[in-house]
């Protein structure tokens, strides 16, 4: 399965969502196992989420596998992305040119 433009769109207001509802754990969960499939830019997401706005107390709530991949995803791609400096929208073409 290969996500969509529109997904890649409207990633602004589901963090917005996120934001205003907030993001269970099992939500979170899930996402984070999407990185291992062909839809691996949903845990990327997260990932950066989950680095933004939660608390070490909550990311400790996950289960060991959640937490080894977000720690995977960061050391794979959010840490160079920092390094780099890239800003949000530079990051959103990268992925929309994978597809």
């Amino acid at each position: 399965m290969c996500l969509s433009y529109e997904w890649f769109a409207s990633s602004a207001e589901r963090k917005k969502q996120w934001d205003v509802v907030g993001l269970s754990i099992n939500e979170a969960e899930r996402s984070l196992e999407e990185y291992d499939s062909t839809c691996y830019p949903v845990g990327i997401e997260m990932t950066e989420y989950i680095f933004e706005n939660w608390t070490a107390r909550r990311v400790a709530l996950l289960c060991q596998n959640s937490r080894e991949t977000l720690f995977e995803v960061w050391d794979k791609h959010i840490s160079i992305k920092e390094k780099k400096n890239l800003t949000k929208e530079n990051i959103f073409s990268e992925y929309r040119n994978m597809f």
